[in-house]
């Protein structure tokens, strides 16, 4: 192998050292780690504080129908009182889907950034997915 062929080679081997030096960058800038430590466990964290609420609030509202069918109406005006207690009760009950509104924006939020930084790692190293589901390997 001549001089040439010796700064070919050179050539070769620098565009391969600033390539892993790029997909090196890029792989920092996924910032995986703090995907796996801090967003996706928080996004997790608002799903499960999201079903709880719900949870809550369904069991809640139940008991307020099931008190208001089984109420006495002979008197009708103690009837409208304890009513309008309830219903009161059930708006309440109800103004958690403003919270949980909330919630899961912060977590479609997440899953955007972490679908964003991957989508961009992918096109960026032009890698191609493999057939078949991640989760069978």
């Amino acid at each position: 192998m001549g001089i040439s062929g010796n700064a070919e080679l050179e050539n070769e081997l620098r565009k391969i050292a600033n390539y892993i030096a790029a997909l090196r960058r890029e792989i920092a800038a996924l910032q995986a780690n703090e995907m796996h430590i801090e967003k996706i466990p928080a996004a997790g964290h608002e799903l499960a504080a999201v079903v709880t609420s719900t949870e809550g609030a369904t069991n809640e509202i139940m008991a307020i129908a099931e008190n208001v069918l089984s109420t006495d109406i002979s008197d009708p005006a103690a009837y409208k009182e304890f009513v309008d207690k309830e219903m009161m009760a059930l708006f309440e009950t109800c103004a958690f889907q403003d919270l949980t509104g909330q919630r899961i924006s912060r977590v479609v939020k997440t899953l955007e950034h972490i679908e964003a930084r991957v989508s961009r790692f992918a096109t960026y190293t032009g890698v191609e997915d493999e057939a078949g589901h991640a989760n069978d390997r």
